[in-house]
């Protein structure tokens, strides 16, 4: 890759930053930080509830977590998932 390619590519992967910024920065004004992080935890749970089945959660039980490599990534993914679920409210999260 050439210098001007490069600095090209700085430029897009910057300019797409600043835009996803102010985008969150209008959400923010407009729907509050709260509304969009429980948003956000939807549809992180609806992933968990619709999108693995038993073949995902066997292979994510053979690898470790890099945060907290006593446990599986899948015992850490279910901690997370669980603790979104209490915090946005199982009516909310179905």
């Amino acid at each position: 890759m050439t210098l001007a390619a490069e600095h090209q590519n700085a430029t897009e992967i910057a300019l797409a930053h600043f835009r996803e910024m102010t985008l969150l920065a209008f959400r923010t004004m407009t729907d509050g930080l709260p509304a969009i992080y429980r948003k956000s935890a939807r549809a992180v749970i609806k992933f968990f509830e619709t999108e693995t089945d038993e073949m995902v959660w066997a292979r994510l039980r053979t690898i470790p977590d890099p945060e907290n490599p006593m446990q599986s990534l899948a015992d850490s993914w279910l901690q997370q998932w669980q603790q979104l679920s209490m915090a946005v409210g199982k009516k909310e999260a179905a």
